[in-house]
């Protein structure tokens, strides 16, 4: 009988020192299980989003936006890797597939996919370029002007400036200054002409517009396609 209860003790030790050690087992799992998901998670955070470009672009149209202004900088960007990337013209049969899938009006333009929601701000994204279509691509629609209107396929945005100089007066200001002022608001000019104020086609311009005081410049095209530029014009000059 003490044989009996001796054995009968060490086996509910043995039990319970078993149950204890499953225990710690599955604890030590979770725990492991858990650094692993962990250190995962991490590494996929800081692994660079891979994402594919596809450049849809309008060959005829030399003055256009140059979308590579908007590829470059993801090129350079340490967080994106570019996997894959070609240029299709929107007047062949696979660039017109991609306008129709997309809904697309304005050409040259971008379409991005990939890992989109790790590489870009996809909220800002669509607030202020374009928009995220069915299949998760990114789609520019907003493309700066010059573009071609895929409708009409009239280019839209481009317009030309006259500097109205003054050579009677050599302390007044240079007029090409605007230049870098254009340039600030994403504005090119497709053709710059100079004229004194002191030539015919000077004086009829001062005519023409009713021009109070030179040096001074007249842009004339369509203009309209520069939101920023007909906030401040305004402010600075006559329509």
């Amino acid at each position: 009988i003490p044989s009996f209860k001796f054995n009968v003790v060490h086996l509910i030790i043995f039990i319970v020192v078993g149950a204890v050690m499953a225990v710690n087992a599955v604890l030590v799992y979770k725990t492991e299980h858990k650094i692993a998901t962990e250190k995962k998670e991490v590494e996929e955070a800081t692994k660079p989003a891979e994402i594919e470009v596809t450049v849809l672009s309008a060959a005829s149209c030399a003055e256009c936006f140059d979308v590579n202004a908007l590829v470059t900088p993801l090129k350079s960007n340490a967080q994106i890797k570019v996997t894959g990337e070609k240029t299709i013209e929107y007047t062949s049969d696979e660039g017109a597939a991609l306008v129709q899938k997309y809904g697309i009006a304005r050409v040259p333009t971008l379409i991005v996919q990939g890992n989109t929601e790790k590489a870009f701000d996809e909220t800002s994204f669509t607030q202020n370029l374009g928009k995220k279509a069915e299949d998760g691509a990114l789609v520019v629609m907003s493309v700066p002007a010059p573009y071609i209107d895929v409708a009409s396929g009239a280019v839209k945005g481009t317009f030309a400036v006259t500097y109205i100089t003054d050579k009677g007066c050599k302390e007044c200001y240079d007029p090409t200054m605007h230049r870098q002022a254009l340039v600030g608001l994403a504005m090119k000019a497709n053709g710059e002409t100079f004229v004194d104020r002191t030539d015919a086609e000077g004086k009829k311009l001062i005519a023409q517009y009713n021009i109070e005081s030179t040096p001074t410049i007249v842009l004339t095209g369509d203009l309209g396609e520069y939101p920023r530029f007909q906030q401040i014009w305004p402010t600075v000059g006559t329509a």
